[in-house]
Order: C-alpha cells, then structure tokens, then sequence
C-alpha cells in the first residue's frame, strides 16, 4: 500500500514511523 504522507499535517513525523514499519511507503 502506498501512502502519501505528504498530504497530512504530520506528514514527515508519521513518514518516520511508517518506513520503519512499512518502508514500501513511498512519498
């Protein structure tokens, strides 16, 4: 699943998280 942090207000904080648990995320 690919999610665009960029669009959330925490978008960078939430990126961190979201590529060590999933890093095909992508944004």
């Amino acid at each position: 699943a690919k999610i665009k942090a960029g669009k959330l207000p925490a978008g960078r904080f939430f990126e961190r998280r979201a590529l060590k648990a999933f890093p095909e995320i992508t944004t």
